[in-house]
């Protein structure tokens, strides 16, 4: 993951753009496990193996104006989901 955090609070992540090399694409672009008040706001996210956010076992968690494109599901060749 480019952006990632665990147990955080108070996180603003807000006006970025996440992207992977749409031929060979990493796992993901953000990741939060076990936050509390945690605001993504106008993020573009595109070409990302399995995730484009991946939110976890947290609270308060807020997304506003984000744009994700061709971040799921790729696993032998195909793409399941996510577009």
């Amino acid at each position: 993951y480019l952006v990632a955090f665990r147990r955080a609070e108070n996180v603003t992540v807000r006006a970025l753009e996440l992207a992977s090399p749409p031929d060979r694409p990493i796992t993901g672009a953000f990741f939060c496990r076990d936050g509390k008040n945690v605001v993504l706001e106008d993020l573009a996210v595109c070409h990302f193996r399995w995730n484009g956010l991946r939110i976890e076992f947290s609270e308060r968690v807020t997304v506003r104006r984000c744009y994700v494109q061709d971040a799921s599901s790729r696993k032998k060749g195909r793409t399941e989901g996510g577009h």
